[in-house]
């Protein structure tokens, strides 16, 4: 009954807004309403940031526009319809992982290369510096602008067998990775049996035994009670998942200048709150799983020597000349 009547509310959402047309333009018209929509709860970081940034647009711009946040899905489940949908300029905003963003800027892809990037201010470094500006002016062309990234927390391996700690130890492992050519074959590489599953099935399929275990992170397997299906958790570098926020680039042209310097300001400090924020949130769902009976590892120096050597040839797999370049900028910042 519970899953009917989200869905019918997801429904109601999106005809109302199939309904209201694009972006409203201001003026007599009233605010301008900007339609941001992403699939996780508003306890995750994406739902904190999103927010954080909807009540700064309207302090910033006094009213003149409106960030309207669709959580969990309402409108989209999948992540890349909800940017496929945005650069059609359906809706204004959208914010996938970077690796479901790669099918319309396909450079974002390096972000999720194993093991590039292992710690938060190298990654930080990145994302502020002239190479997260490229990446995302990379969507121009495609028809949507990047405003910032979300910071995200560390990821991790959860699953319902053993503690991860050896390539041997995946084998054959029923695990759900999100939609991401990158970390579906960093999974495969370790020897994972990697399962195509929308999210909003995770839950059941865990309890019921037909997902072992799900690539996530300690707030989003919180938001899920994942700790019912599984037992233990790899805390792993891998990679650094964060969300770039894409903005329809035909909208963001028509927009008054003093609003999109709004937007802009309200991104940034969105993202910057959030970043100081992070540890806390972080170390709070370690604790939460933990005290609902999670076995939380954190992976060693000698495992990240052996995961990096299993799965170098992902590099090679998804080599291009734009990509490689991108990889040697990211090596130089140490």
């Amino acid at each position: 009954m519970t899953h009917r009547i989200f869905t019918m509310v997801g429904l109601l959402a999106l005809a109302a807004l199939l309904v209201s047309g694009t972006g409203c333009s201001g003026g007599n018209g009233g605010p301008i309403i900007m339609r941001f929509s992403h699939e996780l709860s508003g306890t995750t970081p994406k739902g904190m940031w999103a927010a954080e940034f909807a009540s700064l647009v309207e302090e910033y711009t006094q009213g003149e526009a409106i960030v309207e946040v669709y959580p969990s899905g309402q409108l989209y489940q999948k992540e890349s319809d909800a940017l496929a949908a945005a650069a059609a300029g359906t809706i204004e905003l959208a914010a996938p992982l970077s690796g479901m963003a790669s099918g319309l800027v396909p450079t974002m892809s390096v972000l999720d290369l194993p093991f590039l990037v292992q710690d938060h201010d190298t990654w930080y470094s990145l994302l502020d510096g002239p190479i997260g500006q490229d990446l995302l002016q990379a969507g121009e062309e495609k028809g949507i602008r990047g405003l910032a990234f979300i910071p995200n927390v560390a990821g991790g391996i959860f699953n319902s067998k053993r503690p991860l700690r050896y390539p041997d130890d995946f084998e054959d492992l029923k695990l759900r990775v999100p939609p991401m050519p990158v970390l579906e074959a960093n999974m495969s590489a370790l020897g994972a049996n990697v399962i195509a599953m929308p999210a909003a099935d995770v839950y059941m399929a865990l309890k019921q035994g037909s997902l072992e275990g799900v690539v996530t992170s300690g707030p989003q397997a919180v938001s899920g009670n994942y700790w019912e299906g599984v037992s233990y958790c790899t805390v792993s570098t891998m990679a650094i998942a964060s969300y770039p926020v894409f903005i329809n680039l035909e909208f963001w042209n028509g927009l008054p200048d003093d609003v999109r310097e709004a937007v802009d300001r309200a991104a940034l400090e969105a993202t910057t709150h959030l970043r100081s924020a992070l540890g806390e949130i972080e170390a709070e769902a370690w604790q939460t799983l933990e005290d609902n009976g999670v076995e939380i590892y954190y992976q060693q120096p000698e495992e990240v020597e052996v995961w990096r050597e299993a799965t170098m040839a992902v590099y090679d797999q998804f080599q291009t000349e734009e990509i490689e370049d991108l990889v040697e900028r990211i090596l130089e910042l140490g």
